[in-house]
């Protein structure tokens, strides 16, 4: 018997060498999980260095699966954000009064735009200085009269330049009060053009008029918009150039009578062929240069596609109007553009007309051979307006090479591939296309390098830094930025071949980069630098004034 319970007992034990599987095994050792990182400092003012509390600081992911952070400073303008997770970040501070600031510094450097939290990592005595935004105010007023006028939409816009042309981008805007008062904060340094929106008649409001807009007036005394100091168009206004936290005040306008006249017209429908029941009107002023506002106008839809518009006053104008796809199921998007120019005469049947987008076909190369992987492909139109067009590829990788977009007829768009398929890539021409018909995207791979540092004047490193490299032929698409690290160095890749003007700058560019009337300008703020396909170039920049 006490052989036999030995034999019983042994035999599981000589099984378990012959298949360890099935037994119980010890746990393997697991490594420990990583340690989160924290990040902790202080928001000042940058003029009184005085500690800002009820700030907010927001941890900004760089990659895809990390979460955003949002942190207020208590009563010394400290913040602490704990448990932060290991990966690439942007910091962000703001606060009512205060221009945003995403450039912090630690001790005496500047930290670059994306930073890298590393498992473990406590980054101290990270430091915000908020610099407080700037005010214009005064009021707008009747010229005859002096009265205040109530309710007028005012403006604070900037010249800037996208998508290849120039246009008014409005940073601040508003409406005056019962006093005529109006107050536009919130705006960082800079030259301002401010505008009076009204072109309302002089005699709207009399008992006797008529509200049918069959029968508005073909030409009448209106109170028209007006451009700081006193022009009629934005052409004739004066900048106004506010310093950081400047107060100006008393910047007053005056609404002045002229002559404005009635627009009568009709909006066809070319996919139904015939008129347009409901589809929206819009109109907006044209200046000089091709630009367009808005414009304070009465527009009102009638029956049979028809439409009247009143307070127009000589200058040119833009009348647009866009449907939507699948309105009916089987029309596609639809729009209308059409330049009309206004004189002192009213204008009848004007005639406008939707016309159906059009399918464009892309092939997509990369050195010659169809790509079979997702790209980031967008395509932005010239008009300020109108929609950016994602491209949206198959899921089937054999055919990803070969997509279509459905485009605005008589637009223009520029193509743009954000993402590439290795860092020394860079998009080839072309770079526009037309509604209709095919074209290609084209890819290299044989992309350039530069790297060098960004030094003060002193010679000394400058951590942070942003280094613009603009193509000769001013082409977007082709426009690259790099970033110094904390020593100062920095590289970019995927040049494409050709001459640069690499522009080094902190916290906003030196001037206006993408402007072609600003190449001079932006010459003088950079260095001059011609790389070749698949090379490498050395590049140290000084910062001006730093």
């Amino acid at each position: 018997m006490p052989v036999a319970t030995r034999f019983v007992a042994a035999t599981p034990l000589l099984f378990c060498f012959a298949a360890t599987s099935l037994c119980a095994q010890p746990p393997l050792s697991q490594p420990p999980p990583p340690q989160p990182g924290r990040i902790r400092g202080t928001v000042l003012s940058d003029l009184t260095g005085s500690p800002l509390r009820r700030a907010r600081v927001t941890l900004l992911p760089r990659a895809t699966g990390l979460d955003s952070t949002t942190v207020e400073t208590d009563d010394n303008g400290a913040f602490d954000i704990p448990a932060v997770t290991a990966g690439p970040y942007g910091l962000q501070a703001t606060r009512d009064g205060y221009l945003a600031n995403n450039a912090p510094r630690t001790s005496r450097l500047r930290l670059p735009r994306v930073i890298r939290v590393m498992p473990g990592d406590d980054l101290k005595d990270v430091t915000f200085r908020l610099q407080p935004w700037a005010v214009i105010d005064g009021t707008v007023r009747f010229f005859d009269d002096r009265d205040p006028a109530m309710g007028v939409p005012v403006y604070a816009y900037r010249k800037v330049y996208q998508r290849g042309q120039k246009s008014y981008a409005a940073v601040g805007r508003t409406r005056t009060d019962d006093r005529g008062y109006y107050r536009l904060p919130g705006l960082p340094p800079g030259a301002y053009l401010i505008a009076a929106v009204y072109n309302k008649p002089v005699d709207r409001d009399r008992p006797d008029e008529s509200p049918d807009p069959r029968k508005f007036p073909d030409r009448e005394r209106s109170y028209g918009s007006v451009f700081y100091p006193n022009g009629d168009r934005i052409s004739d206004a004066v900048p106004v150039q506010v310093a950081i936290g400047q107060e100006l005040r008393g910047y007053d306008m005056y609404l002045r009578q002229t002559f404005s006249v009635r627009i009568r017209g009709k909006l066809t429908d070319d996919c139904l062929g015939r008129t347009a029941e409901g589809a929206p009107v819009e109109v907006v002023q044209v200046d000089d240069d091709g630009a367009t506002l808005p414009v304070n106008a009465d527009i009102q839809q009638l029956s049979n596609g028809q439409f009247a518009v009143r307070g127009l006053s000589a200058g040119t104008y833009e009348f647009r109007s866009v449907v939507a796809p699948g309105e009916p199921a089987f029309c596609p998007g639809r729009s209308e553009r059409e330049a009309v120019t206004v004189g002192d005469q009213p204008i009848d049947n004007l005639e406008l007309h939707l016309t159906p987008d059009r399918t464009t076909v892309f092939d997509i190369r990369r050195d010659g051979k169809p790509v079979t992987e997702n790209l980031d492909i967008r395509l932005e139109p010239k008009s300020i307006d109108a929609s950016i067009v994602p491209l949206q590829q198959p899921q089937d990788p054999s055919r990803r090479s070969r997509v279509s977009a459905s485009l605005r007829a008589n637009e223009e768009y520029s193509i743009f591939v954000s993402a590439m398929l290795s860092e020394d890539d860079y998009q080839a021409a072309p770079y526009k296309v037309a509604a209709g018909g095919a074209t290609a995207i084209n890819l290299r791979s044989d992309g350039a390098r530069v790297a060098g540092r960004v030094l003060d004047s002193d010679g000394k490193p400058i951590p942070g830094a942003v280094i613009t490299f603009v193509p000769g032929n001013m082409v977007p698409q082709l426009v690259r930025e790099a970033y110094t690290d904390q020593y100062g160095n920095y590289e970019v890749a995927g040049l494409a071949p050709g001459d640069y003007n690499a522009i080094p700058w902190l916290d906003a560019p030196p001037c206006d980069i993408l402007n072609p009337n600003a190449r001079i300008e932006c010459a003088r703020q950079g260095r001059s630098v011609n790389v070749k396909a698949n090379e490498k170039s050395p590049l140290d920049l000084t910062l001006p004034g730093s």
